[in-house]
């Protein structure tokens, strides 16, 4: 089948499609800070565009998209997704993250914003008016700088428009959930100023039940699933100053959930029989300001300032983690872009610099004491990319980034103490070469060099800092990118080869004191290999479908620090199939069906691959079916529709995470 496709797409072309069925568009992708085709990628990036979101039945934060994207392991509590094996999360977790500091692999980016740690493991990342999400596999530090060895997730919201654009969206379903959208854009001056309102609202009922905690606990309902998002963006495009364009957006969240929902057994029956429960809530307020000025010729200096203030509460027992974080973070970005898409030669440079303060507290004196702590963490940069068109065919992409980063920390809880102040640095080479066999059928080479640096946190067992080092890798790639000139049909294809340099990995050991405790250090060699597609097919402007496969292995070879008898094992979290299948079809004027098919192997839960924490394969089926009456359209869904189970996350023998149960519901839209 996949060398049928393969002949198809690059054999010669094909007659012209009728007038009926029109070229499909090749999707733009900006996360990589150059605007190319999925074509003209490199990195394997799987993108949903705000159409192909609006199929996913009862999908309602990034969490529902990145079920569908192959060698994604999506997180529950306080683990992010595992891209390709790697922990988005970082080798730091939950209490130990708090202690120490986070050092997440993977970036969640707002509008060009990346999200601090608490924002992207326990804030909800609504997708109401969204344009697209970008999610990119593998290193991207080169581009993106700290947080992003594992990869990179894009979330871009719709732009004011110079239309009037109008929609809202009621929707009501199980497990108490509601949830009220709505947005607005326009024109204030035409032409050259518009202006683009949000609103997103959901409330629900987490599925988890916990008949031994009550709201008069712990301050809060204990199953409380719920997140509000408010959004205000301002376009200015001048008349007298040509080329200038300049964003303005604003944007306040405010969320709470359970800090995991984990359950006894793990089994269906979905309870926590626990005394203590913990939700975060999560308040933000941000601000995006993006200035370009086009000068013509391919020449554009672009600038991007951001600022978040965050305040994260843990919610919980009195004494047992009460918690409340502060966080300040500023960044700002200049590049200048040159050479347009016809240019022998085009490219970037431009400069980084983040600044973030935060303050914390928690309260322990349940079992140990009061702690404070104070986190200042910066990160430098400058980098680079040019693209060389040597032939009509060949091109040749050199890259590089010099990254900088710097973590100063102090504070204590009870006799622990942290004192910590250490800075990293790395060059961060890229190279691709990209072979045009024909028209929109390219084969090409890719190679990486990720980095993340390293940190600290706090034994409980003996009191001391735990310290581990830098991470580093490099990625070889090789890619396809192929379309039929009429571009019904597409296929992806990366095939990828990590090799890891001080790999840094938890460990489960027994202290001095005779405790369990979980230590971090550096594994000298790790790698994982693997294989993602992505195949798409227009059969008709009826019926369309899209797929997609991941194969992954991963092997820690040498880790001669670690007691635990790791080596030779598999990284946690890493299944070796995972795939989604989805279908998209009008069998009648106004009625249209979706669904959308999801398969994962099992996987372990810890570097030991011990069975107990071993947790079974999932298939999954979500649907949805529309009705469209003028700008007005009828749906209903049903998520998980064959209520398939799964324990997403064993901590400890009975003690994990599982999936959602089924979900549906019905809800109604309007668009103008």
């Amino acid at each position: 089948m996949l060398a049928l496709t393969l002949a198809l797409i690059a054999a010669d072309p094909v007659p012209e499609a009728p007038a009926a069925e029109p070229v499909q568009a090749d999707v733009v992708v900006t996360g990589e800070r150059i605007a190319r085709t999925v074509s003209e990628t490199p990195t394997s990036v799987l993108v949903f565009t705000d159409e192909q979101l609006r199929e996913l039945g009862g999908a309602d934060r990034v969490e529902d998209v990145l079920q569908l994207t192959p060698n994604v392991t999506v997180g529950a509590g306080d683990s992010g997704p595992a891209i390709r094996g790697q922990d988005s999360t970082g080798v730091l977790v939950g209490a130990d993250a708090f202690l120490g500091g986070s050092r997440p692999r993977a970036t969640v980016s707002l509008d060009g914003r990346p999200l601090s740690y608490n924002e992207f493991i326990y804030g909800l990342n609504g997708i109401w008016d969204v344009e697209r999400v970008e999610v990119f596999r593998g290193p991207q530090t080169t581009a993106q700088g700290r947080n992003s060895i594992a990869g990179a997730i894009f979330i871009e919201t719709a732009d004011p428009s110079f239309d009037t654009q109008a929609a809202a969206r009621l929707l009501v379903g199980n497990g108490s959930t509601e949830q009220y959208s709505a947005a607005l854009s326009g024109a204030l001056v035409p032409d050259q100023l518009a202006a683009r309102v949000a609103f997103d609202r959901r409330d629900a009922t987490s599925f988890v039940r916990k008949p031994n905690v009550a709201a008069a606990d712990i301050g809060v309902d204990p199953r409380k699933d719920d997140f509000t998002v408010a959004r205000a963006k301002l376009l200015a495009t001048p008349a007298f100053l040509p080329g200038l364009r300049a964003l303005l957006t604003y944007q306040h969240t405010q969320a709470t959930a359970l800090q995991g929902e984990a359950v006894d057994g793990p089994d269906e029956d979905r309870i926590d029989a626990g005394r203590t429960g913990a939700l975060f809530g999560t308040n933000v307020d941000s601000l995006v300001l993006d200035i370009d000025q086009d000068f013509g010729g391919g020449l554009v200096w672009a600038n991007r300032l951001t600022y978040a203030d965050i305040r994260t509460r843990r919610f919980t027992l009195p004494g047992n983690g009460v918690a409340g974080v502060q966080t300040d973070e500023v960044s700002l970005e200049s590049t200048l872009r040159f050479g347009g898409t016809d240019a022998r030669v085009s490219g970037l440079l431009g400069g980084y610099l983040f600044d973030s303060r935060q303050d914390e507290e928690i309260d322990l004196t349940a079992f140990l004491a009061l702690g404070a702590f104070r986190d200042e963490q910066v990160s430098r940069a400058v980098f680079g990319e040019a693209t060389l068109r040597a032939t009509d065919r060949l091109s040749v992409t050199l890259g590089g980034r010099y990254q900088y980063d710097r973590q100063d920390r102090d504070g204590a809880l009870g006799p622990f103490v942290v004192d910590y102040d250490r800075s990293f640095d790395a060059f961060l080479p890229r190279a691709s070469v990209a072979y045009e066999l024909a028209a929109d059928t390219r084969v090409g080479l890719l190679v990486a060099r990720g980095y993340n640096p390293g940190g600290t946190t706090i034994s409980f067992d003996t009191g001391e800092q735990d310290v581990f080092d830098a991470e580093k890798l490099y990625n070889y790639e090789l890619f396809f990118r192929g379309r039929t000139p009429d571009g019904r049909l597409s296929l992806n294809a990366n095939a990828f080869f990590t090799d890891y340099e001080d790999a840094q990995r938890p460990t489960t050991t027994v202290g001095p004191s005779g405790l369990i405790q979980t230590v971090f250090d550096n594994a000298e060699d790790a790698r994982a290999y693997g294989l993602e597609l992505e195949l798409a097919y227009r059969a008709s402007p009826a019926l369309s479908f899209r797929g997609g496969l991941g194969l992954l292995e991963t092997d820690l070879r040498r880790f001669s620090v670690s007691n635990a008898g790791v080596e030779g094992n598999e990284f946690q979290r890493s299944p070796g199939l995972s795939g989604f299948l989805a279908v998209n079809w009008t069998p009648i004027d106004r009625l249209t069906l979706d669904a959308q098919g999801r398969y994962t192997d099992g996987y372990f839960n810890d570097d030991a691959n011990s069975p107990e924490l071993r947790s079974g394969k999932l298939a999954t089926v979500d649907a949805q079916a529309s009705y469209q009456y003028g700008p007005v359209r009828l749906f209903g869904f049903v998520r998980n529709l064959f209520d398939g189970f799964q324990a997403t996350q064993i901590y400890y023998q009975g003690f994990g995470t599982v999936n959602e149960p089924r979900r549906y519901g019905v809800g109604l839209e309007a668009r103008l």
